[in-house]
């Protein structure tokens, strides 16, 4: 064995490494939780990103989607853009689900849950508890351009502003 080239060894050694690193990826893929703990995990990164004030929180992607039932020409005011100016500008001092339940049907789910949130802004305190649904979708996304993983993407958040119980 020590007759071989210097050159052999790398290869062998190389060769050694690409199959661990597949293997592990292989088996990070299948040991992942199941669909209901995945949206849960999702629906916490959303809650966190909503408390950090970061891109992609809850409050962010929930003002971007109200339903209204009145027309838009019997208002002076588009409510649609002032209330999500009103969430994305606020800060959020207390934001929590609740009631939480999953759906998931092929590659779409949806989570139904109740938020409970305390936004402050321009020193107007607003309480806000509020039943929404969270659209998930599916995605595949590949492990080293090979194997492929199902990742949960959000498709959209919303509620509708008649079932809001808002307080000041």
């Amino acid at each position: 064995m020590r007759d071989k080239p210097a050159s052999f060894w790398v290869v062998v050694v190389g060769i050694a490494a690409v199959f661990l690193l597949v293997g592990f990826n292989v088996v990070a893929v299948m040991i992942k939780p199941g669909d209901d703990e995945q949206l849960r995990r999702a629906m916490e990164e959303m809650r966190q990103a909503s408390l950090d004030g970061k891109p992609g929180g809850v409050l962010q992607r929930l003002s971007e989607s109200f339903e209204l039932r009145t027309a838009p020409d019997e208002i002076a005011q588009n409510p649609r853009s002032m209330i999500a100016r009103f969430i994305r500008d606020a800060d959020i001092s207390e934001l929590t689900f609740s009631d939480i339940t999953t759906e998931v049907e092929g590659d779409t789910a949806i989570v139904r849950c109740n938020l409970k949130t305390d936004l402050t802004y321009q020193g107007y305190s607003w309480r806000m508890d509020s039943p929404i649904a969270v659209e998930f979708r599916r995605e595949v996304e590949r492990r080293l351009f090979v194997i492929p993983e199902g990742k949960w993407k959000v498709v959209e958040v919303s509620a509708n502003l008649d079932d809001m119980q808002l307080r000041l």
